[in-house]
């Protein structure tokens, strides 16, 4: 969070001259660190790192403790038993992070709690406070609310009705400190597996051409419809999730949208909305039945996809999910598509299926032709989930090259 830095190194400059009268009462978090002073590593030590973000002010009145962000709440100090109130369903509930001491002295505000979340035997924890002036305080606390604000109120649609990856990301997903604002104690909501809430999504990951690594990352969002909000839109039809695909140099290079449950109405849009703004691009397909000159069949999968290989584009159009009773048949009326059969007649296949299911999840990607060419590269395409893999673009849909050019 880019305010945390610049904002603490006013405040200690500023609060000086007004600290005497407003000694214990306004506070701002500086460390984190272990009881017994040992070294944190990995998931902790991001999980105090997110505490820090995620809690940077408090205010002291009497009995009372003032929490101004993320959520602005009042609660006496008895009550004040947790930072993010997240538990753990596999430890009959347990909260993650549990307050069990409160000490303010002259210069520090130490509050001692364990931390379930890490393997050391001693889960002993302290997040350190230091005290700042009302002044500082309350210009710190406005500026953080301000711009959080500003971050949650630019989660419009996004219109990708164009399938235009080269757009202006919104502001929302412009860079990791930005979407950390969304909800700034998301990492204890994965860490209990609380999945109710919006959440954004940031990960690199590296790729080879020719034994030159390339660096990537994925900005997005996942679930908006819980924040009573839409993540994109082509044309009328929605989606409750969307991601970019950025390069080294902060450029798009694909997206990727996604929605659960939708509509056979809803994916015939999409699918013909693609379809008319590409009528001469090249089709490949995967999933669906396919007669060979045998006359052998092969049946309908659980997933079909079909892409359109543009100019400057790749777009794939992936329903998951197909429905037992379709999966069992296979085939219907011996419909399917064959060798020698054009893009037009391979559509009508992909159509004929479409009007046989209720609902299905839907996946649409666009990608840029030398980033999906970068994807599918054998070096790319390893069969073992790795950490920061584009794992849904690439591995799940590799037999399409393989298997249906």
């Amino acid at each position: 969070m880019r305010y945390i830095g610049i904002l603490i190194c006013s405040i200690l400059l500023s609060s000086t001259a007004c600290q005497a009268q407003d000694q214990g009462a306004y506070w701002v978090a500086v460390s984190s660190n272990k009881i017994n002073r040992e070294p944190m590593r990995g998931i902790t030590l991001s999980y105090m790192e997110m505490l820090i973000k995620a809690f940077p002010y408090l205010a002291v009145k009497g009995n009372d403790i003032l929490i101004p962000y993320p959520d602005e709440k009042r609660i006496q100090k008895q009550e004040f038993t947790s930072f993010t109130n997240t538990r753990i369903k596999l430890l009959n509930n347990r909260l993650l992070d549990s307050i069990y001491g409160i000490k303010s002295g002259k210069d520090t505000l130490r509050i001692n709690f364990y931390y379930q979340g890490t393997g050391d035997e001693d889960k002993k924890f302290v997040l350190n406070y230091i005290p700042i002036s009302k002044a500082a305080y309350e210009k710190a606390t406005a500026a953080l609310k301000q711009e959080r604000r500003k971050v949650l109120e630019s989660r419009l649609p996004w219109d990708a009705t164009g399938l235009d990856f080269n757009k202006m990301r919104p502001l929302y997903l412009q860079d990791m400190a930005t979407m950390d604002l969304i909800n700034p104690i998301q990492l204890a909501d994965e860490l209990t597996q609380f999945s109710d809430k919006t959440a954004v999504v940031y990960q690199s990951a590296i790729l080879s051409r020719n034994d030159s690594l390339q660096h990537f990352k994925t900005f997005g969002i996942e679930n908006m419809l819980l924040s009573e909000s839409i993540a994109a839109k082509i044309g009328n039809t929605t989606f409750d999730n969307l991601e970019f695909y950025v390069d080294s140099n902060n450029r798009n290079q694909g997206m990727a949208l996604r929605q659960k449950y939708m509509p056979v109405n809803a994916i015939t849009e999409v699918f013909n909305k693609i379809s008319s703004q590409f009528p001469s691009a090249k089709l490949s397909y995967f999933g669906l039945p396919k007669k060979f000159e045998d006359g052998d069949i092969s049946g309908i999968h659980i997933n079909i996809a079909l892409t359109w290989h543009t100019e400057g584009k790749v777009i794939k159009l992936v329903v998951e999910g197909i429905p037992d009773a379709l999966f069992d048949r296979e085939v219907d009326r011996d419909i399917a598509v064959t060798d020698d059969q054009n893009a037009t007649e391979i559509k009508q296949v992909l159509a004929h299926y479409l009007s046989l299911i209720d609902q299905a999840n839907l996946r649409v990607f666009v990608m840029s032709r030398d980033f999906d060419e970068l994807l599918n590269r054998k070096e790319n395409r390893m069969e073992t989930r790795l950490p920061g893999q584009l794992w849904e673009y690439v591995t799940s849909w590799r037999y399409l090259y393989d298997l249906d050019k």
